[in-house]
């Protein structure tokens, strides 16, 4: 083998140093500045920021939390991206995430978006929290076994304003029965317990026990569901191909 074939192999298995350079070089950041505030402009210290990639349907996310002036700083690098979605939400206070949601009668407060230029600092943002919800915390409770027991929960909201809200939420308590915590908008709900276990097996509600539920703003509150799941009545699903209830 000649000295020039060995060079010709070791360029194909590693590649000319300006690749190399490209490969190990750090990759460019661009910061995001501003602030978050309140409706009536004081400012929101200690909001989760998220600043989210929009290009694409493959959304990157990065998060920081404002100082106690409301202030913030965010380094975001998406390499095929250049527009971001800034939202905010204060959790431990009860604001809910700014923009939109199956769950809001309107749009909450601010989701400004901004456009980079690689390695430079956009002018400062503002993002404006605006509705505050509730909490609630979900359980439930199987009076057979006298336990709290995972379950699938589906969540809607009730008309309200002659709005009707489509879709819903899906959620599953822990698998040992611990709760779901969930901040809502204030307002009017209806739980169903769509899913639950049998034993080892995971078991579909034909008619799912149904509770309802009022979200207050600013306040938290556990729903224990009381259910016996020996009498739900099943359907068919792989677990349970023949819906026999579970005290079958």
């Amino acid at each position: 083998m000649t000295l020039a074939n060995v060079f010709a192999i070791a360029l194909l298995l590693f590649g000319c140093p300006s690749d190399i350079e490209k490969l190990t070089a750090p990759q460019s950041h661009s910061q995001i500045v501003g602030s978050v505030e309140y409706f009536d402009g004081s400012p929101a210290g200690g909001a989760l920021v998220t600043a989210e990639s929009i290009c694409t349907n493959d959304h990157l996310a990065w998060e920081t939390t404002s100082a106690p002036d409301g202030k913030f700083s965010i380094k975001v690098s998406d390499p095929a991206c250049n527009k971001y979605k800034l939202s905010a939400s204060h959790r431990e206070a009860f604001w809910l995430p700014t923009g939109d949601n199956i769950f809001y009668l309107v749009p909450n407060g601010t989701t400004p978006t901004v456009e980079l230029k690689s390695g430079e600092t956009h002018p400062s943002v503002l993002v404006r929290l605006e509705q505050r919800g509730g909490e609630v915390d979900l359980r439930v409770f199987d009076e057979k076994t006298q336990s709290f027991v995972y379950a699938g929960l589906d969540i809607h909201r009730e008309p309200e304003s002659d709005k009707t809200f489509a879709g819903g939420a899906s959620i599953a308590t822990g698998l040992n029965g611990s709760l779901y915590s969930f901040l809502l908008p204030a307002g009017k709900y209806v739980a169903e317990v769509s899913r639950y276990m049998c034993r080892d097996k995971d078991y579909v509600s034909a008619v799912p026990p149904r509770f309802k539920f009022e979200v207050k703003a600013g306040m938290r509150q556990t729903l224990t569901m009381k259910v016996n799941i020996a009498e739900i009545q099943a359907r068919s699903s792989y677990d349970n191909i023949k819906a026999a209830r579970c005290s079958e």
